[in-house]
């Protein structure tokens, strides 16, 4: 085949894929903001799973549309275009592209209490990560963190490697921390009065 019949074969092919004319004008506007965003590029540069979590989504909600007319898709939903299609058109394989179809698929699995009791918030976060408490717990164990962290907010818990990682994350490294050995406020009092009077003998020595 000369290099003129692939170019137009190639051409065709790109004009049969952007063919949006069989989708209704809603399905055309948001595929084709879709698109535009994710900047569509025949020459492949990275993997699906190498992208960023917002390029990922972008896909995946471009794949869904060409292949259910919806997002949320259920058994029942009819498939309007072919793996291959929507793969030549978005960039990708045939099989990222079924991946992405069939998880869509899938039943939604119910988050158990365990993993309730294990999922933190940004309050959370904010307390393990905060300057203060990080000074208050600088002489404990990750081990005594958490169960400092347990009684702290007694619906949560973090486990030990779960807290190496956030530190480890976030820069928090474990270093000397300088101690100095607080006295007693009455036998601080005791200690002025001895000195007051130590002084008052030597100066009466003097003379």
């Amino acid at each position: 085949m000369s290099k003129q019949n692939v170019r137009m074969r190639n051409d065709f092919r790109c004009r049969r894929v952007f063919d949006f004319s069989r989708l209704g004008k809603w399905h055309q506007a948001a595929l084709h903001s879709i698109l535009i965003k994710i900047k569509v590029r025949w020459k492949r540069t990275m993997k699906y799973q190498r992208m960023s979590e917002k390029q990922k989504d972008e896909l995946r909600q471009a794949a869904l549309r060409m292949r259910f007319r919806t997002t949320t898709p259920t058994a029942k939903s009819y498939k309007h275009s072919s793996y291959a299609l929507i793969a030549a058109t978005l960039n990708l394989t045939a099989y990222e592209v079924q991946h992405i179809c069939r998880k869509a698929l899938r039943p939604a699995k119910k988050v158990t209490d365990e993993q309730l009791v294990r999922r933190l918030d940004q309050v959370h976060l904010d307390f393990l990560l905060s300057p203060v408490t990080l000074e208050q717990w600088a002489g404990l164990s990750l081990k005594e963190r958490t169960v400092r962290f347990h009684r702290r907010f007694t619906d949560k818990r973090i486990a030990v490697t779960s807290l190496r990682r956030l530190y480890l994350r976030n820069g928090v490294k474990r270093k000397k921390v300088r101690q100095e050995k607080a006295m007693p406020p009455g036998s601080r009092i005791k200690f002025a009065q001895n000195c007051k009077n130590l002084l008052a003998t030597l100066a009466e020595v003097r003379r």
